[in-house]
């Protein structure tokens, strides 16, 4: 299993082939794949194929104010395709676990991931 961290689907060289490009990863074998943000246009653009998809994931900067704030957001806002999953990197300074959408955490250092469904 192959998971790509850090990819630019977003990017206007992929508009006449984004589609394709996205169903032969799995060919490829690549089951997973982060489109990153670079700034608030690319974030949203990441987030618009993140709705068609069932798998989002944020890395904020850790001391961002509304950091707490993003489980909600994508929830509220109905981001996540049914019975998918968005995970959030955040430091120690955050505790998700009372939040209705919370599957389970982990921890790699410093660093921690909490999955949401």
């Amino acid at each position: 299993m192959l998971f790509d961290t850090h990819t630019h689907l977003d990017d206007e060289k992929f508009d006449t082939d984004r589609e394709e490009v996205i169903a032969s990863l799995k060919d490829e074998g690549v089951s997973l794949c982060v489109n990153i943000g670079a700034n608030i246009e690319s974030s949203k653009a990441s987030i618009a194929l993140a709705e068609q998809y069932d798998f989002i994931y944020a890395d904020p900067p850790y001391d961002l104010p509304t950091l707490p704030t993003i489980p909600d957001i994508i929830f509220e806002q109905g981001l996540l395709k049914q019975g998918g999953y968005f995970v959030l990197e955040h430091s120690k300074a955050h505790d998700f676990y009372q939040h209705p959408h919370f599957v389970e955490q982990r921890t790699y250092g410093s660093v921690h991931f909490t999955f949401f469904q």
